[in-house]
Formats: C-alpha cells, structure tokens, sequence
C-alpha cells in the first residue's frame, strides 16, 4: 500500500532537512515521458529529474541492467577490479574525442574548418635531432645572446641553451646575457616554436624579475598603488618562478587580496590606497563598488614589513635566475617532452648544421628572424621524404576518468586536479577564473567556484582561490589574462549557464576562453554536469558543438539516467598526475553505477534517439516563441528556457502546471526551463504545449479578474 501525500508530508516536515521546496504532488511510477502519482494520473515531464532521465522513465536497457547486476554483485568498493569499469571509461574517451564540427545556440548548425580554431599538433611541427658526441676538452662555445639569436639557433640544433649572468657576476642587463651552448646527450622530440620560447624566457626571465621586485618595492613604500604599472610586472614576471614574488601576493608582497586585484582589473579600478585599519583585507565586492571612484582601499597592511619582504623578493630573484638552465630537449623543472618515432620513413628528419662556431653565435639578420621556426624546404638536403602515402602515427585523444556520485563531487575532483597541474608547473598561484551566472555546484569549493552571492553569503568564509568575471565578456577576459595571466591555472565554465536560465555562450567568447587559457598554461575546464550526453545535440558534448578542446571535462545528470554517477574526466597527461591517495569516493564507480552507465551509453547508442534531438529542440523553441505569453527564448538541443511577460509568475505556472499533468520547472520569476527526455518527439511538444497554453491563459484570465 503506498502511503497517502499528506502522511509523506508529515513525515518529511519532522524528520527531513528542509532544503528543498517540495511540490505538492506524490510520484509513484513512471515509463517514457510520463510520472504517475500513487492515483496513476499521468504527468508529461519536460524536466526529466533536472535533466537526469536522458532515456525517459524506468527504460527497458537500464532496468534490464540494474535487476540484472543487483542479483550478482551490488558493492565491493574501490579496491578491486569489476566489470565493466574500464570498458565504460573507455565510452567516456571515445565520446569525448568526438569533434568535427561548431553549432551556434539554437540549433542552427553552421560548418566550420577546425583550422581556423587554433593550430593543432601535426608531426611536420615536430623535428627529431641528433644528438652530437660531447667533446671532454670543450666546455662549450659561449655567445652574446642579442635577440635571442644565439638561443633560436640553439632551440633548432636542439642544444642547452644557458642563460647566464650578463657581465660580471650581479649586474643586470635585460637585452643582453651571457649564453653557453653545449651538446646536448639524447635524441628528444620537441616542437620547434617550443624549443624557441623556452630559449628566449631564459634571456628574459632576469629583467622580468628585477622589474618586478622593484614594482612591488615601489608599491610598498607609496600610499598609493597603480595598478597598471604593478600588473604589467606581474605579466612580465609569470614567465619565471622567484620565490615570493611571482604569484598574486605580488602586489604587496602577499599582503592584497588576489581576488581583489583579478576584479580592479576587470572592473577599471586604477589605484589602491593603502591605510591602516580594522579590516583585514578589502573583498572582492570593494573593488566591484570601487569603480565609480576608481579607488579601492586595502587595510591592515604594514609598510615597512611590505618593503622588507620585497627586498627579500630581490635577493630570491637574483639567486633564482642568476644561473638558470633552460634546457631546450629536457626541462630542468618538468619531464621530457618527448614524442614516440613511428617507423623510419614516417618522420621528417632535420640534421644539425655543421660544426660552425660563428654560424652558432651569430644572431640571425632582421629579415630572418624567423628562419629557425620554419619547416625544411622540400627541396633541401637535410630532409628525409616520408614514403608515399605514410601519414603520421599520432595517436587519438585519450581521457582518464574519475568515478563520482554526483557533479559536484565531479567539479570537487577537477578543481584539485586543476590545482595539482599549477603545482607540477611550478605556479605559486593557482586562482581558478570562473564566470558570473555560473553555477558548479553546493559543496563548499564548488559552491565557491559558483558565481552567485546569493547561494554562497550564508556559507561564508568560503574556501579562497577563486576569481569571477562577467559572462560572454571577452574585454573582461582579455583583462585578465593580460594583466594577471600568471594568477590563473585553470578556467571552469559552462557552455551553456542551464541553471541561471539557459544561457549560451556565444562561440567568440569560448573560443577566446580557450585560447587566453592555453596561451597563457591555464587548463581549460568544462562543466558538462547539465549540458552533457547529448542533451545540447547530436554531439555527445556541447563544447564539441564549439569547436574547442578542453583538458578536463565533467559529467553527471544524464550519463547513468538517473542513478546516482557523476565523472571527472581528463586528458591523460594532466589526469596522470593523480596518484593512488590524492583522490577518492566510496561508492562511485560502483557496480550498480557502472551498469547503468554502460546501459544508458548503449541506449544513446543504438536506439536512435540522439538522431531527432537537434529537430525536436528547434520545434520546441519556434512552439514556445508562438505563445503570445513569451517575450524570449534561447536553447541549444533539448535544453530550453523561455522568459514569460512580466505579468505571469514563473513558479505560480509550474504549481498551476502539476493540476493540468506537466512537470516544469521555473528558473526565475519570469523563466521556465525545459529539460525533457531526450526521447522528446513532436507529439510530445505539441502536447506540453496545449497544456501550458492553456496554464497561461487561465492565469491571464485570474490576473485580469484581479485588476477589476
């Protein structure tokens, strides 16, 4: 006997935390695209659990799967090995190496050349070079290194270049420094326009260094901080890693607030006044009020202990450059950038130029500098053809996954990930860029990384690391990333804002995001909890309607129809540095999970239903902009909001929806979402659309027997 509404109620009230705010109906089974209550009333669901349901209610493959792996093997935990784990982390890689093609919001789909979305790696990029037998009684051929000349021609010999002191030991010269070359002792794989860029870092990183110790000299000793003149020492300075001084604490020594620099940026504050004060430190939402004024004050700090730790920064960064190696073919700092030979004849080879000692001290003329990044002519004799009709052995994608409960608990995992990648990569800061309107979920760092004071004020002190800028800004993202790139290690953002109200990105603006981002060695998070498993189209990602590449991506909702699963997954050079211990859940991936993943994925797969998602989505929309009652709508797929005149109540119409047997779902005063099944069909809109038709007339009716 199923238990009565009103007894579910009392029970709830007395023994459930109240936080959520229940609808007033019952539901007891389900199948397809309908729920009933304990009175079997049937109830047309285009919210689908909140977009869990991608396969409808209890389908077929799911059940089948569930009943059937109940009965063998429910939990065992972590530990072992199980079925079917790996084969579904290999769906996951594969689904996420799937990319052909970008969609702009709507629907509309328009073809584009993945060119034209940013260089990709190809084996002509790549050179292999011959070691050259090291001499005992050589101890190298030295170089004024002007232009970075010496350093070009070391990179393409695949040499070590060394940056060392210019002049005598402690004087600084930031044009010109003393360069050793010297053989190198392997065979190592590396792109040509890398080689060339670690080379000329090294040339730089001294004067970057010096500049930024005196910036924050200069700002600790004045009442008055310019922004712009200790941003630009910070963009200079992220190149190189000194002690204390390269990271955000960079604009008092580790005495202002980061988030609180990233947002006068983005906002045009122009000063920081110092002062003493109550206050520890001025937030985020200062700076934002600081803009009228184009001041922000920043309390608490201590000149003379500012100075003194600046001066320290100047020493740390005299010892950390004043010998460092930049090694073109191994870094001192990271491992080997290496690339795997396909067999001979596949690979272009590149000999090194003779044994010339001017020709390798001799900066190029002006009008070759860039001789030493272009490919070998085909004609030249250095160069090896590969065989007729070889392609390179580059091989696909490959991701690693992470098995969760939930998307936040996705979101929890990418973003320490995010932060072990900035600890491997020497960053001292590791500010993850997220986007206002953006939601990533309710556990605390998640919570955190959500760009909406409303969900978080009652949970503060959140934890720090975080930094918001507005969405689909690119001026605002071009700000930071020009003036505080190396305070980013990740960006986390949605391709589409689902729980603000369905909110697209628009392609220039991820487009920007991924390249700023990957420019600058940020990783480039995607929050697929809502967007993802085709719920956006015919791709099984929205990002990949957009023609970007992420490094993390992460998933939940729709992969298990509707068993608890989320993933973390990765690209498997950034997921690698995971270690046994660094992250961990009890029941993700369980044996249940798993089965009902791999069911769902297959369902997708096979039955053909991710075929009618982009025609489906676009009926619903041009149905909705038909109701006289709406003045907006946006979607991508089966993801669709729609914003009702000012005079309707969002949440009154999902109330009055549950009595005409729809299940909607309200976003907003004015806006409601729709996330059906991704079984949805025409019929299936056309009949929502009668009922809600039909919801708003009568609540127009009651406004205006209201007004008389």
């Amino acid at each position: 006997m199923i238990m009565s509404l009103e007894r579910q109620q009392q029970l709830e009230a007395a023994y459930v935390m109240p936080t959520f705010a229940r609808k007033p109906v019952e539901l007891s089974f389900g199948g397809g695209m309908y729920a009933y209550d304990a009175e079997k009333k049937p109830y047309l669901d285009f919210i689908a659990g909140i977009g869990v349901l991608s396969l409808g209610h209890c389908h077929p493959m799911v059940v089948e799967a569930l009943s059937n792996q109940a009965t063998k093997l429910i939990h065992v935990g972590n530990y072992y090995y199980i079925e079917n784990r790996g084969e579904v982390a290999k769906m996951i890689s594969d689904l996420l190496s799937e990319t052909d093609e970008v969609t702009e919001a709507d629907g509309s789909e328009t073809e584009v050349d993945l060119l034209d979305l940013g260089e990709k790696v190809d084996m002509a990029d790549f050179v292999e070079v011959d070691a050259v037998p090291a001499d005992a009684d050589d101890a190298g051929r030295t170089a004024q290194a002007g232009s970075a000349g010496a350093a070009d021609r070391a990179a393409s010999a695949g040499q070590v270049y060394k940056a060392g002191p210019a002049g005598s030991a402690g004087s600084v010269d930031g044009a010109v420094a003393a360069a050793v070359i010297e053989p190198t002792a392997k065979v190592k794989m590396i792109t040509r326009a890398e080689a060339i860029a670690k080379a000329k870092a090294a040339v730089e990183a001294r004067a970057a260094a010096v500049a930024l110790t005196e910036a924050t000299a200069k700002a600790a000793a004045a009442e008055v901080v310019e922004v712009a003149d200790v941003a630009a020492a910070v963009e200079a300075a992220v190149r190189i890693d000194v002690p204390r001084a390269v990271s955000a604490e960079v604009l008092a020594a580790d005495e202002i607030d980061r988030t609180l620099f990233i947002d006068a940026v983005v906002a045009g504050v122009k000063t920081l006044t110092k002062g003493k004060g109550e206050t520890s430190s001025v937030t985020a939402k200062a700076a934002a009020k600081a803009a009228d004024t184009d001041t922000a004050t920043e309390t608490g700090i201590d000149a003379d202990a500012v100075a003194a730790k600046a001066a320290d920064a100047a020493k740390a960064a005299d010892a950390a450059t004043a010998n460092t190696d930049m090694v073109v073919a191994k870094d001192v700092d990271e491992p080997p950038v290496t690339f795997t030979a396909p067999p001979a004849g596949d690979l272009v080879a590149v000999q090194l130029p003779a044994e010339d000692a001017d020709a390798a001290v001799q900066p190029p003329a002006a009008d070759a500098a860039d001789a030493a990044v272009q490919p070998p002519t085909a004609d030249a004799a250095a160069v090896q053809s590969p065989a007729e009709g070889a392609t390179a052995a580059v091989q696909p994608d490959t991701w690693k996954t992470f098995f969760a409960n939930s998307g936040a608990e996705a979101n929890e995992c990418a973003i320490k990930l995010a932060r072990a990648h900035a600890r491997h990569q020497g960053r001292k800061s590791r500010e993850i860029l997220t986007f206002r309107g953006g939601f990533h979920g309710r556990t605390l760092a998640a919570l955190a990384a959500t760009s909406q004071p409303a969900k978080q004020e009652k949970f503060a002190p959140l934890p720090k690391g975080f930094a918001n800028i507005p969405f689909n800004d690119i001026n605002a993202l071009e700000k930071v990333f020009k003036y505080a790139s190396g305070l980013i290690c990740a960006v986390m953002v949605e391709c589409v804002q689902g729980e603000r109200g369905v909110y697209p990105c628009s392609p220039e603006f991820l487009r920007s995001v991924e390249r700023l981002a990957h420019e600058n060695g940020a990783l480039l998070i995607c929050d697929e909890i809502q967007t993802g498993i085709y719920r956006c189209g015919s791709k099984p990602f929205a990002f990949q309607r957009y023609g970007i590449q992420p490094d993390i991506v992460t998933i939940a909702k729709g992969v298990a129809s509707g068993f608890p699963t989320g993933m973390c997954a990765a690209r498997s050079e950034v997921a690698d540095l995971f270690e046994p211990g660094d992250h961990g859940t009890t029941f993700g991936g369980s044996n249940l999970a798993v089965a009902a993943t791999k069911a769902t994925l297959e369902a997708l797969a096979t039955t053909g239903v991710t075929g009618r998602i982009e025609e489906t989505g676009n009926y619903l929309r041009e149905a909705l902009r038909a109701l006289p009652q709406v003045t907006e709508v946006r979607g991508m797929g089966l993801m669709t909001a729609c914003d009702l005149d000012r005079r309707l109540s969002a949440p009154t119409i999902v109330e009055q929806g549950l009595e005409a047997g729809l299940l909607l779902n309200a976003t907003g005063p004015q806006t409601l979402r729709f996330l059906p099944p991704l079984i949805c069909e025409k019929k299936h809109v056309d009949e929502m659309i009668e009922k809600l038709q039909a919801v708003l007339g009568q609540y127009d009716a009651e406004q205006d027997e209201e007004a008389l």
